[in-house]
């Protein structure tokens, strides 16, 4: 009930009460979210929603959360809806989406086989990124969320949460 009604931190300490793990880290990983249509979509997909839902609440915000759409899109291996989200936001999109796709292909231990992947991909200006790139747009745009609709830079998660052990920042749960 705690999660339909988006009670977090009643969520987060039943799941630690009660020992679920991966629940618990799920709503920890939420909680990080700045914005709240980045976590009411997060929460659809948990309770059922369709990924396109989900991805509906992201556009619909405003302004939109293209960076998060795209990320769903890629975590659920939508790599068609992906890219075409990435072509309407820009290079640095593409670029992203590109990478991960990448990474998911070299993964497999296979060739790129969808055209559309591999016309872009052998884009010489595209610029090759790495996880250091990725991972500093990504912060770029979660601090761009987090101004847009959190009110400023990105939430600090509190001191201590119901994971947290008696000392300073340890996680009980991970001994």
């Amino acid at each position: 009930m705690a999660m339909e009604w988006r009670h977090l931190e009643t969520a987060e300490r039943a799941f630690a009460a009660t020992g679920d793990i991966e629940k618990l880290h799920f709503i920890l990983h939420v909680k990080k979210i700045p914005s709240q249509a980045g976590q009411a979509a997060e929460l659809a997909l948990y309770a059922g929603k369709t990924a396109k839902e989900a991805e509906g609440i992201l556009l619909g915000a405003r302004p939109p959360l293209t960076h998060r759409a795209i990320d769903l899109n890629v975590r659920l291996f939508h790599w068609q809806r992906a890219l075409e989200l990435a072509l309407e936001a820009g290079d640095e999109h593409v670029n992203v989406v590109l990478f991960h796709r990448r990474r998911y292909v070299n993964g497999r231990g296979e060739r790129e086989s969808d055209e559309a992947f591999s016309k872009y991909a052998q884009d010489d200006e595209r610029v090759v990124l790495d996880d250091d790139g990725v991972a500093a747009l990504s912060e770029q745009w979660i601090d761009e969320e987090a101004r847009a609709h959190g009110g400023g830079e990105r939430r600090q998660q509190p001191q201590r949460s119901a994971v947290q052990g008696e000392d300073e920042g340890e996680d009980r749960y991970s001994k």
